[in-house]
């Protein structure tokens, strides 16, 4: 688990704060997984483009462990962080949290290892054409309400 470039890759953009501020607005808005977000813009700094396949084969990997553990993680720490005097249990349980996303990292990283990868098509570069391409698989958001946000993050990512 320790040693998985696309953790490592988090761990590194997840620090600039417009980046982060970002990719969060995007899972409260539109119901984004912050993990296949990343992913995106992770493969597309190696210049790969995810398929649609691809991205479904991703986001089902991880859709019970997301379910079951992630999301009823992610609840309580958020329900215990507004209660007065919590902030110990409230620490404890944002480190299973992130513990909780490494895990899931690991489970796209094994994943992704097995694609088979094309040349970029796309002139908007393969950044772009992943996001878009999630966005499409989602339903909660056209294109347009989130291109600008895309393109600072994008550019934040040098993508």
């Amino acid at each position: 688990m320790d040693n998985n470039p696309f953790w490592n890759y988090t761990l590194h953009v997840y620090e600039i704060e417009t980046v982060r501020n970002i990719l969060l607005r995007w899972q409260d808005d539109y119901g984004c997984d912050v993990n296949v977000l990343l992913c995106c813009c992770w493969l597309a700094s190696g210049q790969q483009q995810l398929t649609e396949a691809q991205l479904l084969e991703l986001q089902r990997v991880c859709e019970l462990w997301r379910s079951q553990c992630l999301l009823p993680l992610r609840n309580i720490r958020r329900y215990v962080k507004q209660q007065p005097a919590a902030d110990s249990i409230y620490q404890q349980l944002k480190s299973a949290e992130i513990s909780a996303e490494q895990w899931q990292q690991d489970l796209m990283f094994q994943c992704q290892q097995s694609f088979s990868w094309a040349d970029v098509e796309n002139s908007q570069g393969p950044g772009a054409l992943n996001l878009r391409r999630y966005f499409g698989l989602l339903n909660t958001a056209q294109w347009d309400e989130v291109v600008a946000d895309a393109e600072e993050l994008l550019s934040l990512l040098k993508l």
